[in-house]
């Protein structure tokens, strides 16, 4: 992580969860409850098992100006796959039972080894 100017965090990351949400008319996603609730609860409960942070991003629209795909996209990052295999373990049943007070939409998840982060830019200079 030697790319990283003094101002971005160090943490150690190898492991990312990423979950999908489709974008589906007639759908709902309260992000209002999703990001004051549910990610907090999320962090209490994966903290243990070596979650270091999230970050949560709101599909606005596609470079052609079309729906986007996806209405939420967040990005879970652990310090090992083991903690997250664990960490789910314990709590996975916890979290997915929430699942319904922000959303009706069926996720997609997927586990990433993350391989570099870098920032660029003026804020990496």
């Amino acid at each position: 992580m030697g790319g990283l100017p003094p101002n971005v965090p160090e943490f150690t990351v190898t492991v990312r969860l990423t979950v999908v949400y489709p974008t589906d008319a007639g759908r709902f996603f309260d992000f209002d409850y999703y990001l004051k609730q549910h990610l907090p609860m999320s962090a209490e409960l994966l903290g243990p098992h070596g979650f270091v942070g999230y970050t949560v991003q709101r599909g606005s629209t596609t470079v052609r100006g079309d729906m986007p795909p996806h209405c939420c996209i967040t990005h879970l990052d652990f310090e090992s796959l083991d903690g997250l295999r664990a960490g789910m373990e314990a709590h996975g049943s916890a979290l997915r039972e929430d699942f319904a007070r922000y959303t009706d939409i069926a996720p997609l998840a997927t586990v990433c080894e993350v391989l570099e982060r870098q920032a660029v830019g003026p804020a990496g200079r």
